[in-house]
């Protein structure tokens, strides 16, 4: 809980944990996705 209040409360933080957020969930896009599909399939 403290975490969270602490992320809530520092806009700094919150704007580059969105930032990191982003970065990461592009890692899940279709291409990749599907890249991993087939290297496991093959």
């Amino acid at each position: 809980v403290e975490k969270v209040d602490q992320l809530l409360n520092n806009t700094q933080m919150m704007q580059q944990f969105s930032i990191n957020s982003i970065e990461y969930a592009q890692q899940f896009n279709e291409i990749n996705v599907s890249t991993k599909w087939q290297n496991i399939l093959n």
